[in-house]
């Protein structure tokens, strides 16, 4: 994190929604050499998954010293939370990366009641971070399709609101590097080495060989993209209904976002 006189350190902050692969590509990122990886993290998130709690358990952050010097100052504002933490990586020569919990931006149900449609987290790090962004992005159709199997998520968020988040998470996405999921499982190297070079963080090939043992990660890996796979397979499509298809094709949302981001309608 080495910076000059009035320069601040850079934070790494990978975007995606639920169900994007983000299990398995964090999983692969995390495995690499000289990176550390905190899974899930938002300042509106921290009763799920507080990022002090995974650096002490995942990496053994913080010695005695150090969590009396934090308990006895209370609760911190999050911005001087994160850079706290983010010298501690520094210093244990790590490059850290901030998985984002976009789901609360762009869908927040049955997490939080009022997602704004926008990035909230950059914000909230910018006072103290040079804040490098990049995302996953994933067929906003099979996205839907995946996320709409999760119990939480049934009853919930209907597909018209669904595509509306995902519309305005395109939107954003195309301003910052980014790679789709499906690139990702054809070749995970060429697009996990893309998506390193975007986030100026150091791209490991090892981690091909230690992937499937990482477990320091948070998500479903039970279902779905990721889950408790020992190989990282090209995504296979399921062609919903004809009555789901068309549906899809007279959203607004949908077709804006396939615009954005290059992809197609299933024919």
């Amino acid at each position: 994190m080495a910076t000059g006189p009035g320069t601040k350190p850079k934070i790494r902050l990978l975007h995606g929604l639920a169900r994007c692969g983000g299990t398995l590509i964090s999983r692969c990122l995390g495995s690499m050499d000289g990176i550390a990886l905190l899974s899930e993290i938002h300042p509106r998130g921290l009763k799920q998954f507080h990022p002090m709690i995974q650096a002490q358990r995942w990496y053994d952050l913080f010695d005695e010293a150090d969590l009396a010097k934090i308990s006895a100052a209370g609760d911190l504002p999050y911005g001087d939370l994160m850079a706290l933490i983010a010298r501690k990586f520094d210093r244990s020569g790590r490059t850290l990366i901030l998985r984002d919990w976009t789901h609360l931006d762009f869908h927040g149900l049955p997490f939080v009641e009022a997602s704004p449609g926008r990035p909230t987290h950059a914000p909230t790090l910018a006072g103290h971070f040079a804040v490098l962004p990049a995302a996953i992005v994933r067929h906003p159709l099979d996205q839907w399709l995946s996320i709409r199997r999760l119990v939480v998520i049934q009853g919930r968020i209907d597909m018209a609101g669904y595509m509306r988040g995902y519309r305005l998470f395109a939107e954003n996405a195309a301003h910052i590097p980014y790679i789709r999921y499906e690139d990702f499982t054809a070749d995970p190297g060429s697009a996990l080495r893309r998506l390193c070079d975007g986030l100026e963080a150091p791209f490991d090939p090892g981690f091909a060989t230690r992937w499937a043992r990482y477990k320091n990660v948070t998500g479903d890996r039970q279902h779905g993209p990721g889950a408790e796979a020992t190989e990282i397979l090209p995504a296979q499509r399921h062609r919903p209904d004809e009555a789901l298809l068309a549906a899809a094709a007279d959203n607004a949302d949908y077709r804006r976002a396939l615009d954005i981001l290059g992809y197609d309608h299933p024919v």
